[in-house]
């Protein structure tokens, strides 16, 4: 059996929220910015552009973007990078607090569901001599958001 392993998950709104009221400069960046993210393995090509905080035309945040794995060397004017580069990092320091993390251990059979545009999730490590198997399901939110609404349509 695995030790260690745990499943983590941090809200990623309520992350912003909290650079939003502590670093608003910061926050500001984040926003306005956006940078590559890239992924490549044997069987996978994935590039795309994102800010790390994306708001809707309110200012309410509608994805968060953060990922150590897939973002890019960052290509922002030099001017800009010294201060992206201060609100990426005080974005990751209130990403890793304590107090927002919700840890959790996954069993066979378990099924995790996650707003990959609001959740952030990853796994501590991971010891022992055991095997994990993680299989992953992806589906968009519109057609989610068009499902529950029909539903709620025909309960009315």
């Amino acid at each position: 059996e695995n030790d260690g392993g745990n499943s983590v998950v941090v809200d990623g709104y309520k992350a912003a929220s909290l650079l939003l009221d502590q670093y608003p400069a910061d926050f500001a960046l984040l926003t306005r910015h956006a940078v590559p993210f890239q992924f490549n393995s044997a069987g996978t090509a994935l590039e795309a552009r994102a800010r790390l905080i994306t708001l809707d035309d309110r200012g309410a945040v509608t994805e968060v973007c953060f990922n150590n794995r897939s973002i890019s060397t960052f290509d922002l004017p030099a001017e800009v990078m010294p201060d992206f580069y201060r609100a990426y990092r005080r974005f990751a320091e209130i990403l890793q607090r304590p107090e927002l993390e919700v840890t959790f251990k996954a069993g066979p059979g378990d099924l995790f569901i996650v707003d990959n545009q609001r959740v952030l999730h990853g796994r501590k490590t991971v010891g022992g001599s055991g095997r994990r198997h993680l299989q992953g399901c992806y589906a968009d939110k519109d057609s989610l958001l068009s499902t529950l609404r029909v539903l709620e349509r025909e309960l009315i």
